[in-house]
């Protein structure tokens, strides 16, 4: 009898764990995205504007990307641990986790994948899983799955989202920025918003960028969030809370297909 220890998922699911503390970690010392005040010291124009940072950006990519695959292969590898046992080698090509069109073809798509061959105990935990498109679904499992057989070499890119970033906050900071500013959004432009003043301290208005001499920048201590933008599932959220349900998902996935096996 297969009692799914399903070690090498488990490996699987602690390398994603750590994945996201370095994530998390590499976020807070190094965001892929800011928000700036420029200083031209030539002309004393100023603006606020937001900057992407795309080394950063790219480490990102990659290590979200490698959270997903981590995660997919961890269902996997589990689903094949509890299958393949119960059938002919050359019926293994048939044994992939189940992710059906909806719930009216849910049943047929798990017995399509070999699903009912590991007894009916993990057939009706299968059934539970929900991983389904569509109202009633399993959304983080198609996410995850829809993320994986997507293109390969181009994970999905997170963006900045600005929209908590008000006035006030920033007026806290930087004196002179203009005031009673309501209904406007940052982020969304080349430059927000513009102003000209003499009045700032030309020691604090950060570092120069080149290969201009008289244009500075420094980045202004709010909160820049990053999130997902995924067409296909439709999903906006923020990147480690997207990622750490991800993580619980599985985790939880694993669970109960373990416990199905341990029942039979």
């Amino acid at each position: 009898m297969n009692t799914g220890n399903f070690t090498n998922s488990v490996l699987k699911l602690e390398r994603a764990e750590e994945i996201l503390v370095e994530i998390e970690a590499k976020m807070k010392t190094d965001p892929p995205y800011l928000y700036v005040l420029e200083t031209d010291a030539s002309t004393h124009q100023r603006a606020t504007l937001a900057k992407k940072n795309s080394d950063s950006l790219d480490r990102l990519v990659i290590r979200c990307g490698e959270l997903f695959h981590n995660l997919r292969s961890a269902i996997d590898q589990a689903y094949f641990e509890a299958i393949s046992p119960n059938l002919p080698q050359e019926k293994h090509k048939a044994i992939q986790f189940p992710i059906s069109k909806d719930s009216a073809s849910y049943e047929q798509t798990i017995r399509s994948r070999q699903g009912d061959k590991a007894g009916q105990e993990f057939f009706e935990a299968l059934k539970s899983l929900k991983a389904y498109h569509g109202e009633g679904g399993n959304f983080i499992l198609v996410l995850l799955h829809e993320v994986n057989v997507g293109d390969k070499h181009k994970f999905p890119t997170p963006a900045g989202n600005f929209s908590r970033i008000d006035s006030r906050m920033i007026q806290e900071q930087i004196p002179d920025f203009p005031g009673g500013l309501t209904d406007c959004g940052a982020g969304m432009s080349k430059k927000d918003v513009v102003w000209t003043s003499r009045m700032y301290n030309p020691k604090e208005i950060g570092a120069v960028l080149p290969p201009f001499m008289h244009i500075y920048q420094k980045a202004i201590d709010v909160l820049v969030e990053t999130w997902f933008y995924i067409d296909s599932p439709r999903h906006e959220g923020e990147v480690l809370e997207t990622l750490r349900s991800l993580i619980n998902e599985v985790a939880r996935s694993l669970d109960i297909l373990r416990s199905a096996l341990k029942s039979a």
